[in-house]
């Protein structure tokens, strides 16, 4: 797992997946203020400002813990110097470095990853305390930014578990602490965090890894049910005359279910599909593609 090694390091990976993921948030200081420098940096943010096509939500703008309304983007400039944040979504989409970096991440871990750029001001604190629903590291490439991380009061939310219905912590932060240039900010899902900038503006990307779960299994297993005619079968009338029909039938069902769980290669044509989907795409190369220039000399 070089890629993963590499962005932990000088933090051991074994440490960290035996200590921290999926239970406490960490930060790893990094070797250099320009460990990140590669992926992003305010160069690549403004190209992604003046040359890309950006349309919300995709590209939107958080003040104060509240995602402001999209007319808020037609002066840009104005609502960042009021102490907007501007987060843009899905850079492995825009950037070739960072679709590399993300599918050899989904390669070595096996879930599906995503990057987002945030773009905050000094005293500026984009979003309210919250949590997310998927594993987050915060790789900070510009500017210092002042992190608090909180224990979680509600374990392992999905994605519909949103944190604005639930009331944050009153307990102290765990994790209390500037981030500076080439650190890394690990945040487990379902713990409460926020961040406010400090005295310079901000950069930093958010990797997401949204990992499957077994609610994720539950629900392929009910397309693949969906195939078997057994399963597409009627129930008997639900009624209390065929009560009895009606609980025997279920009962045959729920038997042969278990009997297709027990085996090794229901389980492994999941992991075989999981692991599939998570492959980068077809790439286009031309004109080799297209039949020239197959052989150059």
């Amino acid at each position: 797992m070089q890629t993963f090694a590499t962005l932990l390091a000088p933090h051991s990976g074994e440490s960290f997946l035996q200590n921290n993921w999926l239970k406490q948030a960490i930060i790893i200081c990094g070797n250099s203020p320009h460990k990140f420098s590669h992926l992003f940096s305010w160069q690549d943010f403004n190209t992604l400002l003046n040359f890309h096509h950006l349309t919300y939500p995709e590209i939107r703008l958080a003040k104060s813990g509240q995602t402001l309304p999209e007319k808020a983007y037609d002066n840009l400039i104005k609502s960042c110097q009021d102490g907007a944040t501007v987060i843009i979504d899905s850079l492995q989409t825009r950037l070739p470095v960072l679709a590399e970096f993300t599918a050899n991440l989904r390669n070595e871990l096996g879930h599906r990853t995503q990057i987002n750029a945030y773009c905050s001001f000094p005293g500026s604190q984009g979003f309210a305390c919250h949590y997310d629903s998927h594993e987050v590291f915060i790789l900070q490439i510009s500017g210092d930014k002042h992190w608090r991380v909180f224990s979680p009061t509600f374990e392992f939310p999905l994605s519909k578990h949103r944190s604005n219905l639930l009331d944050p912590p009153t307990s102290d932060p765990y994790i209390n602490q500037v981030l500076k240039p080439g650190d890394l900010l690990y945040i487990p899902r379902g713990h409460w965090h926020y961040a406010v900038a400090v005295d310079q503006p901000s950069l930093h990307l958010t990797l997401g890894v949204d990992c499957q779960t077994g609610i994720d299994f539950a629900d392929w297993m009910t397309e693949e049910l969906q195939e078997n005619p057994l399963w597409r079968k009627s129930l008997p009338l639900l009624n209390s005359t065929h009560r009895q029909a009606c609980r025997q039938h279920l009962r045959d069902l729920i038997q042969k279910w278990i009997e297709q769980l027990k085996t090794d290669e229901f389980i492994d044509r999941y992991l075989d599909e999981q692991f599939i989907q998570g492959q980068p795409s077809t790439q286009f190369g031309f004109p080799a593609q297209v039949g020239f220039s197959l052989f150059p000399e």
